[in-house]
């Protein structure tokens, strides 16, 4: 608000044209319009775009990519907007939005499969993307108990992984109770993780350079 009081607006905001008949859309510029409101701005530069409503997602998105506008719970939004509300398969929306399959398959689950309490923390930064993909495996059910144990053992985004892992391995509750009552004795690394031969250190026994 400040610099807009300085030097006045000078970036264009994004509108799209043919998202909605006779209507104007607006894709990027949210700050500078809502702080025009503000200062009683009545004109604001424009850079008008004949785009649909698909390609205009694709626009928002690719707007904020440069300096993380978005949180990846909202470029979920666009994902499940191209994919459930105009119908396009998630190969034509990694074409559309240029990312990777995969890409909009951890999208989607964050906004489809994950607990709303979680979605929220996530929308804070309160949960990291990668932590947050992981307990959206997670039946609704059993992801906000899960939520609690990271957060009170202060589990990284690997060890979120293989608690995940042996949640889903099981359909015993009992199991999953013991799991969650003592996380760090389940997420160890595996003998795969274990350092190669090439960096041990030869003056320490095996237990030391285990350790």
């Amino acid at each position: 608000k400040a610099e807009v009081e300085r030097d006045g607006i000078r970036q264009p905001v994004l509108v799209a044209t043919e998202v909605e008949p006779r209507r104007r859309v607006l894709l990027d510029g949210f700050k500078r319009v809502r702080v025009a409101r503000e200062l009683e701005i009545s004109r604001l530069p424009a850079t008008l775009l004949a785009v649909d409503a698909p390609t205009a997602l694709a626009v928002m998105l690719h707007s904020n990519a440069s300096h993380r506008g978005m949180t990846a719970l909202e470029e979920g939004w666009i994902v499940r907007t191209l994919c459930r509300e105009h119908g396009l398969t998630q190969l034509s929306a990694a074409a559309l939005l240029r990312h990777h399959q995969s890409w909009i398959c951890r999208r989607l689950r964050l906004c489809e499969q994950m607990e709303e309490a979680l979605q929220d923390d996530l929308r804070l930064g309160l949960l990291a993307p990668a932590v947050a993909r992981e307990l959206g495996r997670l039946p609704r059910g059993q992801q906000l108990r899960a939520a609690i144990v990271v957060r009170d053992h202060g589990l990284s985004s690997r060890q979120v992984a293989r608690l995940v892992q042996r949640l889903v391995a099981t359909d015993d509750p009992r199991v999953r109770l013991e799991v969650l009552a003592d996380p760090l004795r389940y997420v160890a690394p595996g003998p795969d993780e274990r350092p190669a031969k090439a960096t041990t250190d030869p003056r320490l026994s095996a237990g030391e350079n285990d350790l």
